[in-house]
């Protein structure tokens, strides 16, 4: 992230190193201090101190001591400062140095402009001592001097009071406080800012000071502000995205912005990425969001993916994939903190770290998408490529296609908000991306599926997690059936692995991981695997809100396997224990007829009703057979109606075509009832128990 300034100088007055002491060395006050400055330093600036030395002499209040000599201590006071500092800064991990303008190789590092700037660049903060070296000229002299020998960007000078005043407002209650000010006002109304020097020397050369009160909390805000102005226009949009204007507004009411701000700059509050990982930081977002979430209701599924689940999803769409490639594309059309981008990228990396992986990410929550954009700016990606907005109704990469598609949309609520966009969309035809059919209103989960195989690659593969609605909700000719077979005729369904309830942070469900590609081998083509994965987990020892199981390694090994090898009917793991389980079909086989089966009106004497010689179809008699598409509908008529109503004909007129995923009758397992005998045995025993525990309790109380 930029920063507005680079290099700064920092002016601290002596006073501010005694604390509430007056005099002297205040050590929790100068280790305040320098964690701030430290904070600052952390963030890529480049700082140079001068500090004062009030705290323990002023040469111009030394009564009848010689002017000069009285200086001279005071240049000595601030070298005893700029040491303290200097030890403060080594104690919280800052590699600094002092140096003087006076020669004492014993004491410090003498000064020339050459030696500090390299010790700038080396990472080090230079703290300046003795002044400028001579007297009478103030420390607020040698401040702007040092400032502009190092080339610094701007002055920042820390006083005892909450800005510039036009006179003392610790002595006067009607002091009048600016909020900017020229050089001139400074110099032509005398304002005790900083000596007529400093001001000249500054005024001249173009160098912007700042003034602040370290202590001071009421103060922070208006530096806090100028400090985030600095950085970079996709920080600025993670800022917004977040709403920080409002958030600051609100921690400056209730008094908690500094001590917000000072935790933060302490060793404590130190979150930096060799300390938590983006992935970390993902969960503990993620779990402050599930429980906020679940206090004010919100819909199943709109925010979370556990990493195992993750994992696995990964772990398909690599396990046929081509590593020897220099690059690879990655989107996630409901990305969220973008956790699933960043496993994926982890995953492919693991295997080959030579690859370059370009990830791609939309998001129209606020919140979640400034988390996404934050992290990816933190892995030294392109923030470009994560982008806000609707999926649905403001698709943020038209005309993009992409290699492997990740993601888990949200189900289980509408697309009333979006229905005009989507609708426009349909409209377009085979231009837009829902041309197949709309899904009903109240769920949307396959208007994500269809955005996805719009922006799949030739080559690519999509894994997409859904509930069980798309697997078989709407008849033959309606709007999910529709996308059905056109997933299906296009044979881009790969796989449908069916998970355990219990697997997600907020629902309890069961939920399916789709598997589309758009490059089946050969030995796949034409063809659709199922794995019943419902009984490959391992429960969790603690439940995180309604998940309630994970997917363990040794799990995932078993589904990837099972995926990997292809086979029909077979049995992976101990099916007494954690197992899942492979069947494979023709893709042809989810697909059906419905025909309309009519019989005829007959009048009171039984007789058929014609008109122009054709029967009148009686409606009450209507029926409909779904007869599969690989069997022939005529014969599975003369097979199945005709036996029992002779009279009946189809209406081929109304005949549509179905798809549809049974997945559960797939893997059904009949199981004979518990013998008769067995269960009046039982009984019998439970009656006898019940009757000789009666007999006892009434025989005691006897």
């Amino acid at each position: 992230m930029a920063i507005q300034y680079k290099r700064i100088l920092l002016k601290v007055s002596g006073e501010a190193l005694s604390g509430p002491k007056g005099t002297g060395f205040d050590e929790e006050t100068i280790a305040s201090i320098c964690a701030g400055i430290k904070a600052a330093h952390d963030l890529g600036a480049q700082i140079g101190i001068v500090v004062g030395g009030g705290n323990f002499w002023r040469g111009r209040s030394s009564g009848k001591m010689d002017r000069m000599d009285a200086d001279k201590i005071g240049m000595l006071a601030t070298v005893m400062n700029a040491l303290a500092v200097k030890d403060a800064l080594r104690q919280q991990g800052v590699d600094a140095v002092v140096m003087t303008s006076s020669f004492m190789p014993q004491v410090a590092e003498c000064f020339t402009s050459d030696k500090a700037i390299a010790a700038l660049e080396s990472g080090k903060i230079v703290v300046f001592g003795g002044g400028t070296g001579n007297p009478i000229f103030s420390t607020d002299t040698a401040s702007a001097l040092r400032a502009l020998e190092i080339g610094a960007d701007a002055m920042f000078k820390a006083t005892m009071v909450d800005g510039v005043y036009d006179k003392d407002p610790h002595k006067y209650p009607d002091a009048k406080k600016y909020d900017t000010l020229t050089f001139t006002k400074v110099l032509e109304d005398q304002l005790a800012v900083m000596d007529g020097t400093a001001a000249t020397l500054c005024r001249d050369n173009k160098l912007p000071i700042l003034v602040f009160d370290l202590a001071d909390p009421d103060n922070i805000e208006s530096n806090f502000r100028d400090y985030l102005s600095g950085f970079s226009a996709n920080a600025q949009d993670v800022l917004a995205k977040f709403d920080f204007d409002n958030i600051i507004k609100r921690m400056v009411e209730s008094n908690t912005l500094y001590l917000v701000i000072k935790e933060f700059g302490s060793e404590k509050g130190y979150l930096g990425p060799d300390k938590i990982s983006a992935v970390d930081c993902g969960y503990i977002f993620e779990d402050l969001v599930r429980r906020f979430s679940e206090s004010f209701g919100e819909e199943a599924g709109a925010h979370f993916t556990s990493r195992d689940i993750i994992y696995l999803m990964t772990d398909l769409l690599l396990s046929e994939a081509d590593l020897d490639t220099s690059s690879m594309t990655v989107y996630d059309m409901a990305m969220g903190t973008s956790q699933m981008l960043s496993c994926m990228e982890e995953r492919i990396h693991e295997l080959n770290s030579d690859i370059e992986v370009t990830c791609f990410g939309q998001e129209f929550n606020p919140s979640t998408f400034a988390i996404a954009k934050a992290d990816m700016m933190i892995r030294g990606g392109d923030p470009n490529n994560m982008r806000f907005g609707d999926t649905l109704s403001e698709d943020q990469f038209p005309g993009f296609t992409f290699q492997y598609i990740i993601s888990n949309p949200p189900f289980g609520i509408d697309w009333k908000r979006e229905q005009k966009a989507v609708e426009a969309e349909a409209a377009r035809g085979e231009m837009g991306r829902f041309a197949p059919g709309l899904p009903k209103i109240s769920d949307g989960q396959q208007l994500f599926v269809l955005n996805g195989l719009a922006k799949l690659a030739n080559k690519g593969k999509m894994a997409i997690i859904q509930n069980g609605s798309p697997l078989f909700s709407g008849d033959a000719g309606s709007g999910p059936s529709n996308i059905r077979q056109y997933i299906l005729e296009n044979d881009w369904l790969d796989c449908i692995i069916q998970l355990s309830t219990d697997m997600f942070m907020n629902t309890g469900i069961s939920t399916y991981i789709w598997v589309l590609s758009k490059d089946k081998p050969a030995h796949r083509a034409g063809k659709v695997q199922l794995i019943d994965a419902s009984h490959c987990f391992e429960p969790r020892r603690k439940s995180i809100g309604t998940k309630r199981n994970d997917i363990t390694d040794a799990c995932r090994e078993l589904i990837v396997t099972a995926y990997g090898e292809f086979a029909n009917g077979k049995v992976y793991g101990d099916k007494n224990g954690i197992y899942c389980e492979s069947k494979v079909f023709e893709s042809v086989e989810f697909g059906y007829n419905k025909i309309v089966v009519e019989r005829p009106q007959r009048d009171e004497a039984g007789n058929i009703l014609l008109k122009r010689g054709k029967p009148v179809p009686d409606t009450s008699l209507r029926d409909t057979e779904n007869v599969p598409l690989v069997q022939d509908i005529d014969a599975y008529f003369a097979r199945e109606v005709l036996p029992y109503a002779p009279d009946a004909w189809i209406d081929h007129s109304k005949t549509k075509v179905g798809y549809e995923i049974p997945m559960t009758r797939y893997f059904y397992e009949y199981q004979a009832p518990e013998a008769v005998e067995d269960i009046v045995a039982r009984i019998t025993a439970l009656e006898q128990d019940i009757s000789a525990g009666l007999a006892e309790l009434f025989h005691k109380e006897g």
